[in-house]
């Protein structure tokens, strides 16, 4: 069954331009999943007893318009589908009443204590349910070529405490702030159109650094790849408009 949340776009969601930054809106989309798994039982105390997680591996976003300081934010999410080891949820995105975006994610049920993919049991499918209704894009959908990137601007950012969540890495939040980072320092404004990102690998403390590569493509799009040496942490591409 489809689960509503709501909530206000506050000052502390803004970025210099009085636009909501996008890791505000992606926590908002993130506290409605976790506020619906809170309500059919998959809660903080399942998930220490059963030493399992939801790891989010892949995310699509599409913003029509962005709200505006003070505005209600309606957001509808569902599970679409459950596989053997991943699970798809989608969400609409409302700015008062009016429709404003689509998101589309892709989880990978893990084991906490071998950080390894682990088979959806019977009893969280069945608390979850599948919709199969699609709110009409693809977390699936997106590519990466090493090409993309030889010629990209690179910048290197320190990791955090802060940037760490309970799973023990850095929260997928944490890319997204990054990533609208790097944009705003070097646009100065911008409104994002989409973002489409696929994390191969969990970053901890330890790691201390990692660079970010960004790569415009024409018709205002940006690719970009988390990394530091050999190792790839996540990719994707930004829409923005000017």
């Amino acid at each position: 069954m489809p689960f509503e949340f709501r909530t206000m776009i506050n000052y502390r969601d803004l970025n210099k331009n009085w636009k909501p930054r996008i890791d505000a809106i992606i926590s908002y989309l993130n506290e409605s999943a976790i506020l619906h798994s809170e309500m059919i039982g998959f809660n903080a105390s399942y998930m220490l007893k059963n030493n399992c997680a939801w790891i989010l591996n892949k995310f699509s976003i599409q913003l029509n318009d962005f709200p505006k300081f003070r505005d209600e934010v309606r957001i509808i999410t569902w599970s679409r589908e459950i596989h053997i080891i991943k699970a798809y949820r989608d969400f609409e995105i409302y700015a008062g009443q009016n429709f404003i975006g689509r998101a589309s994610s892709l989880w990978v049920f893990t084991d906490l204590k071998t950080k390894k993919p682990r088979r959806i049991p019977v009893e969280v499918k069945n608390m979850y349910g599948e919709e199969k209704i699609s709110c009409g894009i693809n977390p699936d959908d997106i590519n990466y070529n090493t090409d993309d990137f030889k010629k990209s601007e690179i910048r290197e950012y320190t990791i955090r405490f802060t940037d760490i969540d309970t799973n023990g890495h850095m929260n997928n939040t944490a890319f997204f702030n990054l990533l609208e980072n790097a944009l705003l320092e070097k646009l100065g404004d911008f409104i994002v159109k989409s973002i489409k990102i696929c994390f191969k690998n969990e970053v901890t403390h330890d790691k201390k650094t990692l660079n970010l590569g960004i790569k415009h493509e024409g018709e205002n799009i940006y690719k970009f790849l988390f990394y530091k040496s050999d190792l790839i942490y996540a990719y994707g591409e930004a829409q923005i408009c000017i």
